[in-house]
């Protein structure tokens, strides 16, 4: 995988990383990160993880076009996007696939930890056919605008705000205001 620690305005792009504990990571990467089209493969725990991967409110960061596939394990939770200690982030245009053969909960297409904050995440493919969630919030004051998203889930709930659980968009954008135009529909990845 990518590795990447301690720099200002890192660019990743146009890789195809097969399997990996952790596909690409950012760890106190500053000055509006970006990770733009990179097609990640067989992964077993994270696709891609920021932490501490910072833009500013002029400067925001770039997730873009990236599609990531990434495989269900017993032992561990999985994540498509991991998202901590992270601010001022656009997350457009991914297509991130959760898949396995170890169904968990425990799974999440774009997990954003209570820390993180000013997140766009808009005009997303966020599956998970591992019986997990397409997306989750550790409270609403991640994002100023999540919305044209495609969310879907082959478990019981498609979406968790902070340890509540929601079976479906509509249960999802009444309790959190998000996703007024997004989609609930099978991608057939």
């Amino acid at each position: 995988g990518i590795n990447l620690y301690y720099l200002s305005g890192p660019l990743i792009s146009g890789n195809t990383i097969g399997a990996s504990y952790t596909a690409i990571y950012l760890y106190s990467c500053n000055n509006a990160p970006q990770i733009i089209s990179n097609k990640i493969s067989g992964g077993d725990r994270y696709g891609i993880y920021l932490l501490s991967a910072d833009g500013d409110a002029s400067n925001y960061g770039l997730i873009a076009n990236n599609f990531v596939q990434i495989e269900t394990h017993e032992s561990s939770s999985t994540y498509g996007i991991y998202v901590d200690f992270s601010d001022y982030l656009n997350i457009y245009h991914n297509n991130i696939n959760v898949t396995g053969t170890e169904s968990t909960s425990s799974s999440y297409a774009m997990y954003a930890a209570e820390n993180a904050s000013n997140l766009k995440i808009k005009n997303n493919i966020l599956c998970n056919i591992a019986n997990g969630y397409a997306i989750h919030f550790s409270s609403t004051s991640i994002s100023s605008d999540c919305n044209y998203n495609n969310l879907y889930s082959m478990g019981d709930n498609i979406a968790e705000l902070n340890n509540t659980s929601y079976a479906d968009l509509g249960l999802w954008r009444t309790a959190t205001g998000f996703d007024a135009n997004s989609l609930q529909y099978n991608p057939q990845f």
